[in-house]
Parts: structure tokens; sequence; C-alpha cells
């Protein structure tokens, strides 16, 4: 027997041992990556639900947002009605106080005598005493939305500003 078949077929041995080894470490290695891109792709599915979620929830906070937006809008509209409503009271106001003005103390009728006379006045002859002054807190108007029957003070007072179709809590009238 010659020992060249025998070394050649124990390296071939060696050479399939070596390759079944390399052939096992790249199958698990092949199923690592397989493991890896299905975890990829489940992950990659994941983050298209989660976008597609983050989506739907822009649109809602849009949609509320645009509603908030029109409360809003609404409020201020009442707002800047009230504001105008109060101006036109503020100048109603501050003319019904410049016409009120206080009245005038009645005039002396005695001026020339000295202080001893005055204390020996009569009582028919001493000036009498000026009435208490009137309070200059004008009178406040009544709001007119708070009434339904007619209105008679339309008719004496200034033009208002026009009126919104909605009354202060939002509902219509």
């Amino acid at each position: 027997m010659n020992l060249i078949p025998i070394i050649l077929n124990v390296l071939l041995a060696v050479l399939l041992m070596a390759a079944l080894l390399v052939g096992w470490r790249l199958e698990r290695r092949l199923k690592d990556l397989r493991q890896s891109h299905l975890s990829f792709a489940k992950a990659v599915q994941e983050l298209d639900v989660a976008a597609l979620r983050a989506q739907a929830g822009l649109d809602q906070l849009r949609i509320a947002a645009d509603e908030a937006g029109d409360v809003l809008g609404d409020r201020l509209i009442r707002a800047r009605e009230m504001s105008e409503k109060l101006q036109a009271m503020i100048a109603t106001a501050k003319k019904v106080s410049e016409e009120r003005r206080p009245v005038p103390e009645p005039p002396v009728r005695v001026r020339a005598r000295a202080q001893s006379d005055m204390l020996e006045l009569s009582p028919a002859d001493r000036v009498p005493a000026a009435p208490a002054p009137r309070s200059r807190m004008p009178l406040m108007e009544m709001d007119d939305d708070l009434f339904t029957g007619p209105d008679l003070s339309e008719a004496d007072s200034e033009p208002k500003p026009a009126q919104s179709r909605r009354n202060l809590f939002g509902g219509r009238r």
C-alpha cells in the first residue's frame, strides 16, 4: 500500500470537514441575516403603521384647530361688538354727566352787612340754606338684550353699532 493515497484520503477528509464547518457557520450567519431581515421588515411595517396613526392624529389636530379658530373668531366678533356697545355706553354716560351740572348757589340777599349785623337778622331776612347737591352719578342704561319688550329708548339715543345674530352665550336669537 502506498502512503500517498492514504495521505490524500486523510487530506480530503480534513478538507471536507473544514468545508462542512465553514458551511455550518455560513448557514448560521445566513439564518441570523434572515432573522434580522424579517425583524427589519417588521420594524418597517410598524413604522408605516405609526406614520399612518401620526397622519390621522395630525388631521384630527387640524380639524380641532379649525374648530377652535372658528369659536375664537366668533368670540372675537362678540367681544368687538360688546366693546363697541361699551364705548357707546361710555359716550352716553359722558354726555349725561356733562349735561348734569351742579345747581348754582342762590344769590346772597345781604352782601354788605358785617358779621355782627348777620347775627342780628331775623330768620326771615337770613339767606336760606342751599339745597343738597344732586348726585353726579349718571344713570346706567339697561342692556337691551336682557328684555324682550319693545325698546322705547332707542328712538331717543344715538345709533348703535350693528348687532350680531347671536346672543352672549352663543345661541341664536
